[in-house]
C-alpha cells in the first residue's frame, strides 16, 4: 500500500489528515490508533509533556507548548484510549444514572440532570443514562450485573421504592457504590427537604396575617414528598396555635375533583362561610383551576386570596408570577455529584442523607390579609 513501510525502518511522516496505515496485529493494513508517542514525535515534545496536555493539565505548561501539542493531536486525529486508561487507573470514570421503565417512577428535573452532568464532568467523570425494567429494582443481584455490563464505577438510582428494598444490600455486596435520589433512606441519598418546604410556605403566610390556610394535594402520588410537605404545614399551623385543614388525593372529595374539572371542588371551598384566605398547593400545575375557581367566587388573587405553590421554577406563564417555595433543582444536582464522588473515594463508608433546603420566592400571588 502506498505510503507504508514494512521493512522495520523509520516510519514516514504523513501529511495532515493522512491515514496512518501501519500493519495491524491481524497482518493486514487496517488503520491503527494514534498514540501519545505519535503525537510527541509530531510536535517534538516529550511524552510526559504530551501526557499532561492530553490529560487536561495544560494549565501547568506554557500556552505555546499546549498549542503545539493540541495542533499535532488534531493533525493526527488522536483520540484517548478509554479502555487503556480504565485498565491503567482501575476505574472507568463513568457513573450510571439508572431509571425505571415504569411510568412515573423515575422523574428527575432537567436542571438537576444538567447540573449533575456538569459537576461530574468537572471531576473527569461521565454520566451514562440507563433505563431498566422495573423488575431489576426489586430482584437482588440484577442491578450489580447491570452496573458491570455498562462499565460504571458507581450508580445513581432514580426510582421510588421502599427503604427495605433489597437493592441496597445487593449493590453493597457487589462492590458498586450507590447513591439514591429523592427517596426516604437513612444514608447515601439526596432529596429536597419537603417537610421544610411545607413549613416555610405556611410560616410565610402566617407572617402575612393569614389564619385560615389550607394545604391541597389534588393528585394521587406514591411519592413521599406530598405527605412530607403536608406534615411541615401541619407542624407550622400547630406551632402557631392554628387549626390545620389539608386535602389529599386519598380524600374522596379531592379524588372526585381530580376526575372532574378541578375548579368545581375549589369553588365549593371558596364559597364556605369561613373560606380560607390562603391556599398552599402541591405543584404549579394545579394553579389554573384554583385561579379559575377564585374568579368564579369573585375573589381576586392576591387581594382576597393568597396562593403559594411548592414546586420547581415553572416553565410556563398564567399571567401571574406565582409565589412559591422553590424545590432546589440545581442544588440537588450539585449534591448528587458531590455525594457520588465522595462514595467513589471511599465506597465502604455510608454517608448521611442530604436534605437540600428549599427557598421562599415571593412574587405576586400573596398579600397580607384584608377584610375577612
Amino acid at each position: 500500500m502506498a505510503g507504508c513501510q514494512e521493512d522495520g525502518g523509520p516510519r514516514p511522516t504523513f501529511p495532515a489528515g493522512a491515514e496512518d496505515c501501519r500493519r495491524s496485529p491481524a497482518g493486514d493494513h487496517a488503520p491503527m490508533a494514534v498514540t501519545m508517542k505519535d503525537v510527541a514525535e509530531r510536535c517534538g515534545m516529550s511524552r510526559p509533556t504530551v501526557n499532561l496536555v492530553l490529560a487536561g493539565k495544560g494549565h501547568l505548561l506554557r500556552p505555546e507548548t499546549v498549542a503545539k501539542v493540541m495542533a499535532a493531536a488534531s493533525e493526527l486525529g488522536y483520540r484517548r484510549n478509554a479502555a487503556a486508561r480504565a485498565m491503567r487507573l482501575g476505574r472507568f470514570a463513568n457513573v450510571g444514572l439508572i431509571n425505571s421503565t415504569g411510568s412515573g417512577l423515575s422523574n428527575i428535573p432537567i436542571k438537576t440532570l444538567v447540573t449533575l452532568t456538569d459537576r461530574l464532568a468537572a471531576a473527569d467523570h461521565h454520566l451514562l443514562f440507563m433505563r431498566t425494567p422495573d423488575l431489576a429494582f426489586t430482584e437482588a443481584g440484577r442491578l450489580p450485573q447491570i452496573a458491570t455490563q455498562h462499565c460504571v464505577d458507581g450508580v445513581i438510582l432514580n426510582r421510588i421504592f421502599p427503604a427495605d428494598d433489597p437493592v441496597a444490600a445487593a449493590l453493597d455486596t457487589g462492590g458498586t457504590p450507590a447513591v439514591w435520589f429523592n427517596i426516604e433512606h437513612p444514608v447515601n441519598t439526596v432529596r429536597p427537604d419537603d417537610e421544610q418546604a411545607g413549613r416555610l410556605a405556611t410560616e410565610r403566610l402566617i407572617a402575612l396575617g393569614h389564619r385560615r390556610i389550607v394545604y391541597v394535594n389534588p393528585l394521587h402520588t406514591l411519592h413521599i414528598s406530598a405527605a412530607d410537605r403536608c406534615r411541615g404545614y401541619a407542624a407550622a399551623m400547630a406551632a402557631a396555635g392554628l387549626e390545620a385543614e389539608s386535602y389529599q388525593a386519598a380524600d374522596s372529595s379531592v379524588s372526585a375533583a381530580g376526575h372532574e374539572p378541578g375548579h368545581r371542588w375549589f369553588s365549593a371551598m371558596f364559597r364556605r362561610d369561613r373560606r380560607p384566605t390562603a391556599v398552599i398547593i402541591n405543584g404549579t400545575v394545579h394553579l389554573a383551576p384554583i385561579l379559575q375557581a377564585a374568579a368564579m367566587a369573585a375573589l381576586e388573587v392576591p387581594r382576597d386570596l393568597s396562593v403559594v405553590a411548592i414546586d420547581g421554577d415553572p416553565l410556563w406563564s398564567i399571567g401571574l408570577q406565582p409565589s412559591l417555595v422553590r424545590i432546589p433543582e440545581d442544588e440537588m444536582g450539585v449534591a448528587l455529584a458531590e455525594l457520588m464522588l465522595a462514595r467513589l473515594a471511599d465506597p465502604a463508608t455510608p454517608l448521611p442523607t442530604r436534605r437540600v433546603p428549599c427557598t421562599w420566592h415571593e412574587r405576586n400571588t400573596v398579600a397580607p390579609v384584608t377584610g375577612r
